[in-house]
């Protein structure tokens, strides 16, 4: 009898965590809803502020390829030959520190993973952008002008 009544007791355990189980993943389910509505909301709100026009690049060109030298005086530097992330985040950092107009600075691996980002990419693959497959595929290359989650205007230039 004592064996009959740990098992029921067993059971209804078994039961209650399977509920609590089912209750967290519907939780999530709707999290996970939640943030896919943010993130449609955010992408319409990103879209409508940059546009659809094309924008005139003249006007551009001296500070882009002011930033086009500096990127290249950094791709040549040989400590960043290795995907060393400490060495990557003070080469990197120094840059961003200097020049003020450079928001954002980062260095991938060929497999899109970022070695060192500043603001921090988290998990994010650069697989999934323009100027990622671009410097891939082209080596230099220089993208559209972009409205960036980070900064909401940003001209970035990426140079393998």
């Amino acid at each position: 009898m004592a064996i009959v009544n740990e098992t029921i007791a067993n059971v209804d355990l078994t039961l209650e965590r399977v509920t609590r189980q089912r209750s967290q993943i519907g939780q999530l389910n709707e999290v996970s809803a939640s943030l896919l509505a943010e993130s449609q909301s955010l992408q319409q709100s990103v879209t409508s502020i940059a546009g659809r026009e094309e924008i005139e690049m003249s006007q551009y060109a001296a500070r882009l390829q002011e930033m086009q030298s500096l990127l290249e005086n950094i791709s040549v530097k040989e400590e960043l030959f290795s995907p060393d992330t400490e060495v990557h985040q003070g080469v990197l950092t120094s840059y961003i520190k200097k020049i003020p107009d450079v928001q954002a600075i980062w260095s991938n691996r060929t497999d899109g993973t970022f070695i060192y980002s500043e603001p921090a990419a988290g998990l994010l693959n650069a697989k999934r952008r323009d100027w990622w497959n671009g410097a891939i595929n082209e080596g230099e290359y220089v993208s559209r002008p972009y409205v960036s989650a980070i900064t909401f205007l940003c001209y970035i230039i990426q140079s393998d």
